[in-house]
């Protein structure tokens, strides 16, 4: 989906400002950490910063997924999402699964 942006909680907030916990409530935030892990921890714009918060997870937190999934991104996305069902239950608000590139690097 690309405009998931549209649907985030935290639009229209100063991205320097959102928490983890503004994530939880979000019904798009595995489209979000989904977008930092394949697009935008990498290819980096201008107006990205690694540290800010993208899917639920700090830019630390998933550049060490990154690392522990030697840079599979599918791998990586699975292991955060399990470390949110740790922390906070099932994810509930997941409204569509992704559909995985047939690259296996990815």
């Amino acid at each position: 989906m690309d405009n998931w942006r549209d649907e985030a909680l935290c639009l229209g907030l100063d991205p320097q400002m959102v928490t983890p916990e503004h994530c939880q409530e979000c019904t798009v935030r595995h489209d979000c950490l989904w977008e930092a892990l394949s697009w935008a921890d990498w290819y980096r714009t201008d107006s990205y910063y690694a540290s800010l918060v993208w899917g639920g997870f700090y830019g630390a937190t998933r550049n060490k997924a990154m690392y522990a999934a030697d840079f599979k991104i599918k791998v990586a996305y699975e292991s955060l999402l399990e470390k949110e069902r740790e922390s906070h239950g099932t994810p509930d608000k997941l409204r569509r699964p992704h559909s995985f590139s047939e690259n296996p690097g990815v």
